[in-house]
């Protein structure tokens, strides 16, 4: 586990500093804290019993098991009976009719994740009109994506092709990133690409996992354009001129 702190200590020595800065950004900083040491100290030993010396193919699938041990999941339908996420928030996939399986497959046609502060009341989700924010909203999707095709599930192809095309179509977007949302398609898998400058970014809209997202498409897509509008929000991310007259960066 990696405790560092994702900062330098800022002149925070004081404990009154310490806590203005929590409540900024609300990571508790005190010296001394960012490390594992002292919280643990462990060694494994692991022992192979084998009836006779085994071959030498086996013995590399032994080494191999140890170097990346094998790790127990739970399936879906037990983690919810043991209610390790609480009781009755989440229930297992259900196909069964086509209606929950639309809901399933187009959950932001049934519920807008930003329905509570939309400034647009006028909008209504659409299939090929549907409002997903560049932050939490897209990382959330592209995560799932991303897992599916890193494992070659049954839609890995399909899933593929869409990560690729929003992080085209994100990177189209006049203002990269920072255009804050764009209308997706769900026929194509692509954002339209918008006409008019905006900038919308929340102080929330890179944190939740996608940072560390976007780091692992850059490793692994090769899309200049892309890691470009990416460099670019992180560049101005904590600008004091952020907003130009000409509605660009």
């Amino acid at each position: 586990m990696d405790l560092r702190f994702y900062h330098d200590g800022m002149g925070q020595d004081t404990y009154a500093e310490q806590l203005e800065g929590l409540n900024i950004t609300y990571e508790d900083y005190e010296p001394e804290f960012g490390t594992p040491y002292g919280i643990a100290r462990t060694s494994e030993l692991l022992f192979w019993a084998n009836e006779s010396t085994p071959s030498a193919d086996r013995l590399a699938e032994q080494v191999e098991a140890v170097r990346v041990l094998p790790q127990l999941a739970a399936p879906p339908k037990q983690l919810i009976k043991a209610k390790v996420f609480g009781p009755g928030l989440y229930s297992e996939p259900d196909r069964s009719t086509p209606a929950k399986a639309k809901i399933e497959d187009e959950t932001f046609l049934v519920l807008d994740p930003q329905r509570k502060v939309r400034p647009d009341p006028e909008y209504t989700p659409a299939p090929h009109a549907l409002s997903i924010g560049f932050g939490t909203d897209w990382s959330g999707l592209v995560s799932a994506w991303l897992t599916e095709w890193e494992r070659k599930g049954p839609q890995w192809e399909k899933v593929e092709a869409r990560v690729r095309s929003t992080m085209e179509t994100i990177a189209a977007q006049p203002n990269g990133f920072v255009q804050g949302s764009g209308l997706y398609d769900l026929d194509t898998g692509r954002f339209a690409v918008s006409d008019k400058p905006v900038v919308s970014v929340s102080h929330l809209s890179a944190v939740f996992g996608l940072n560390e997202l976007c780091a692992e498409l850059i490793d692994l897509v090769d899309l200049p354009k892309f890691n470009e509008a990416y460099f670019d929000y992180c560049r101005y991310r904590d600008s004091f001129a952020v907003h130009r007259p000409s509605g660009r960066w």
